[in-house]
């Protein structure tokens, strides 16, 4: 996908106090994530935990080294499956622990031992009945 950003550089040059730079160039998704976020709905004791699949882009394979979920006691998030199967996907295992009625927006991080992205976040969305 080609991408394209406009930015303003200011400087101390006062016959050139700001110009406009433009920065273009080809932007490749680093992985692809399915479902691309968490969100449980329902009756906290009927949600179910939920998988997600995510699949390395071919040209910047990585493994997922630690999976850290920010409040774990709202959910814990574990890898079940690792990235070296057939197709190299991975599989992340989410799982709501919020007994009660309420709402929660928190991360999941996900760290790989990739250089060229270190580390991701997927989001975790709840709307919890009781």
């Amino acid at each position: 996908m080609e991408k394209s950003e406009k930015v303003v550089v200011k400087t101390n040059d006062p016959r050139r106090p700001d110009f406009r730079l433009i920065l273009s160039g080809r932007v490749e998704r680093f992985a692809s994530i399915e479902p691309g976020f968490v969100y449980f709905k329902g009756e906290a004791k009927d949600v179910e935990a939920v998988e997600l699949e995510v699949t390395p882009n071919s040209t910047a394979g990585f493994r997922i080294t630690r999976i850290v979920a920010a409040k774990p006691h709202l959910f814990t998030a574990e890898l079940v499956e690792p990235c070296d199967g057939e197709n190299g996907s991975c599989r992340i295992r989410v799982t709501n622990r919020k007994k009660g009625a309420g709402t929660y927006v928190d991360v999941i991080k996900i760290m790989t031992d990739s250089r060229v992205q270190p580390s991701f976040v997927i989001v975790v969305r709840a709307n919890l009945s009781s």
